[in-house]
This record gives C-alpha cells, structure tokens and sequence, in this order.
C-alpha cells in the first residue's frame, strides 16, 4: 500500500513538471518563386486531390482570406483517426501569411482535452527564386491525464503530420509546376 502510495505521489510531480503548452513547427524550401506557391495555396478547390490525408472542407470553395472567415476540415490522422476541427482566420496577409485559432477539434465525433489550437504558415523568398514555408503553432492541455498524452504521444503524433504535409505540399508544388521559377 505505502509502495503504491508513492509512486502516486512519483507520478503526480512528474506530471506538475510536464508542460500544458506546446509548441510545433517545420519548414520546407520549395523551388518555385513565392507568387506560384502562393496560388497553389490560394486555391483549395482540389486540395482534397492533392493531399489524400484532408477527407473533407466544408465552409467554401475558396482559401479563407478575410480575418474571421470560418471553416470546417477533416484529416486523417496516423492510424485511420480523423481529426476534424472548426477553425477561424486570426492573421491574413496576401502572399506572405496565413494563421488561424482552432474554435473546436474532434477525434473521430470526441472533443479533443485541448485548447487555444492555432496554425501559422508564412512563405518566405531566398532571394533565388525558391521560397521557405514555415508551418508553426501550438496548443494547451490542462489536465493531469492529458498533459501525458500531449507529451507522449500527441505532440510527437503532430509533429509527424505536419512534416508529412510539408513534404506533400512541396511534391505536389512542384509536380502541378514542373519547371522552375525563374
């Protein structure tokens, strides 16, 4: 009983110590000028085609492009789950950024135990006819239970998707635009 009792107390200050914030982020240099990238991007009316993970967009056929504009999107995640959230432009400026703040998020029908959700991407010139795209964000968990399933499992799980979705993004740039930028 005293055993138990103290790895308990073992547990619950490991768990004061482990974050309720987390942050993510990758970024991908792409060979096409930042005008290009930024019309692909501006246009999701076949993003389903060209990421086999987004199942759905609901909200309009266009790219969200006035702060407040909201959307619904569902994505498959790793392992069949679908991840589906209802989100709001925060930060929109025309060939150089765009950002939002999840409202809700839902696993396959459940609230997600997280919040203050929010996504950035900004689209960078190298000054060589290639741009950077810099996917960044973060989110909050709060309770005890939680905040372990954020550190070992749903931030490494995030981190994942978001390198995947870059990397689609940039084969698929590319490959709709197969000669370089000049």
């Amino acid at each position: 009983m005293v055993i138990a009792g103290v790895v308990i107390l073992i547990v619950l200050g490991v768990t004061l110590y482990l974050p309720e914030e987390y942050h993510f982020g990758t970024a991908i240099t792409v060979s096409r000028t930042p005008q290009r990238v930024w019309a692909w991007f501006v246009d999701p009316t076949h993003w389903t085609q060209r990421f086999p993970m987004i199942q759905s967009m609901e909200g309009g056929s266009t790219l969200m492009t006035s702060i407040g504009t909201q959307r619904r999107v569902s994505v498959q995640m790793p392992g069949g789950n679908t991840l589906t959230s209802e989100i709001r432009v925060t930060e929109f400026t025309a060939g150089r950024l765009y950002a939002d703040r999840h409202l809700e998020d839902w696993l396959d029908g459940r609230p997600l135990p997280i919040t203050n959700v929010s996504d950035r991407l900004e689209f960078d010139p190298d000054g060589q006819g290639r741009t950077r795209i810099t996917f960044t964000g973060a989110f909050e968990v709060t309770g005890l239970l939680d905040r372990w399933l954020a550190y070992f499992a749903l931030k490494p799980m995030v981190d994942r998707v978001i390198a995947r979705m870059l990397a689609e993004v940039a084969h698929s740039i590319e490959k709709e635009h197969p000669s370089p930028a000049t």
